[in-house]
């Protein structure tokens, strides 16, 4: 993942905002990388870290629909 140089490390946090990015299509490469990242930060969380992240992305998607174009 990136440096995160000079801050803690939050994994819970950064699941949750690539799981944002990866839902908002991405070009092919962007997407391999983003889900890359995701996955990265999803193996330091516990089962019940990760589904909290998750719901929190769903809810988060609940209350920010996306305006089509």
């Amino acid at each position: 993942m990136g440096g995160g140089l000079g801050v803690p490390q939050d994994y819970a946090e950064a699941y949750f905002w690539l799981d944002l990015a990866a839902a908002g299509k991405p070009n092919a490469s962007d997407s391999k990388q983003i889900a890359k990242f995701r996955d990265e930060a999803a193996s330091h969380l516990t089962p019940d870290d990760l589904s909290r992240e998750q719901e929190r992305a769903r809810k988060w998607f609940e209350t920010h629909p996306a305006n089509p174009q």
